[in-house]
């Protein structure tokens, strides 16, 4: 038997061969992916924290707490534009569907509230999932701010003394300032004292921050003791106390002996001498730049070297102060026995300046001095201020009106824009 085969047309062959070619593509279609299988690859980081606190599980709920998720894949690479469902047990949440961005991550709030206790977060996404135990607490109570200032001092007629007879009256005077030095009105002050009376127990601070009761005494209450001052603010109750005698009536008071001087650096009373906040020379002044500050103290102690702790006004002055070429603090009282001001020098450069404190205490005015030596201000620029007359003409060809010379001024300035005179 033998096989013939028959010629066919060219269209018809390749026609043949594609069908052919199709339909084993068919059968080699390949099957989806298993969606659940993708799912369960991924792997849930979460983590919370707040703007005050981090890496913890307790926050205040007054706070917003910032809840964290990253998705990643299997190999831990982040994955993007997935929706992750999120929820919690305690509190409530800004969203509960939330997508990640390009670095896996996708952040919720849990909302400040009034709720408290332990609660759990969950993150899911398909067979993944994530939990974060947390607590939130009741909010601590704000720190009282405890930046006011009490001071107190025993007056009469002004005068600040640590003494009295039992037949006078003084005035026990509290002073109430704010953290700046500003102060305080209508702030109520108690006054306690162990001998002696005063006429009211409680006072209250006029627009200079100040209140003052009188204290008396008689015959029977004679000797040492304390008077104390106190005042609340900002729920900190505040105290300030003076020591005081009461003496009697048929006895002189002698004046306390009252030294001035400072303590230095290493807490040392130097009697007599200024501090300032630059070594003296061998001569005793002190040397200092052009437009430097510089900070100067002065302190008080008793004849027992106790330093006198009723506030006391201290007056600072110079000559280059007085001639508005110079700043310091000119009125300041001491606080714990010591007043500081700063002296700045302005436009005193190369010159010398004495710098005087002054002090009246039991009626006697006693002033100390220190010498400064202020280096000349450098030159800083030179500017031209006038030409007089604006036109000249060259010498020998004339014109009527007409100038052959010209007055150039022009203006040297210091570092600091200060004028500075004799410079050639």
């Amino acid at each position: 038997m033998s096989l013939r085969f028959l010629p066919l047309p060219t269209g018809i062959f390749f026609a043949s061969l594609i069908a052919v070619f199709l339909l084993g593509l068919a059968g080699c279609k390949e099957s989806p992916p298993d969606s659940t299988a993708t799912l369960s690859a991924k792997q849930l980081e979460l983590s919370l924290s707040s703007p005050r606190q981090a890496d913890t599980d307790s926050f205040p709920n007054s706070d917003a707490v910032t809840v964290k998720v990253r998705l990643l894949d299997a190999s831990k690479t982040p994955v993007a534009a997935e929706l992750i469902a999120i929820s919690t047990s305690l509190a409530s949440l800004t969203s509960n569907i939330i997508l990640t961005d390009s670095q896996g991550y996708a952040t919720a709030i849990i909302q400040p509230s009034d709720v408290l206790g332990a609660g759990t977060i969950t993150a899911t996404f398909g067979t993944a999932s994530a939990t974060y135990n947390f607590e939130l607490l009741a909010p601590a109570p704000p720190l009282p701010i405890a930046t006011s200032k009490l001071s107190l001092s025993l007056l009469r007629s002004g005068i600040a003394i640590n003494r009295f007879k039992s037949n006078e009256v003084a005035q026990l005077q509290a002073l109430v300032t704010d953290a700046m030095g500003l102060p305080l009105a209508n702030q109520v002050v108690k006054f306690t004292v162990e001998l002696g009376a005063v006429n009211v127990e409680t006072g209250l601070t006029d627009q200079n921050g100040v209140a003052q009761v009188n204290l008396s005494s008689t015959e029977a209450t004679l000797g040492a003791s304390s008077a104390v001052a106190s005042v609340t603010i900002n729920s900190v109750n505040i105290l300030a106390s003076v020591n005081y005698e009461i003496i009697s009536s048929a006895l002189s008071i002698t004046d306390q002996i009252i030294k001035l001087g400072h303590f230095n650096s290493s807490n040392q009373f130097v009697e007599n001498r200024l501090g300032a906040s630059v070594a003296a020379d061998v001569n005793g002044a002190v040397n200092i730049s052009a437009g430097a500050t510089l900070g100067i103290s002065l302190a008080l102690i008793d004849d027992k070297d106790q330093r006198i702790m009723a506030p006391t006004q201290v007056n600072f002055t110079s000559s280059c102060v007085a001639g508005a070429r110079a700043k310091i603090g000119t009125s300041v009282f001491t606080v714990n026995g010591v007043a500081n001001t700063t002296y700045e020098d302005l436009s005193c450069g190369g010159g010398q300046d004495v710098i005087q404190a002054t002090v009246t205490v039991n009626n006697q005015t006693q002033t100390l001095t220190q010498v400064t030596n202020t280096a000349p201000e450098n030159i800083g620029s030179i500017e031209f201020v006038s030409l007089a007359p604006e036109s000249i003409v060259l010498k020998g060809t004339g014109g009527q009106g007409q100038q052959e010379t010209s007055t150039l001024t022009f203006l040297v300035k210091g570092a600091l824009g200060n004028p500075l005179p004799q410079q050639v």
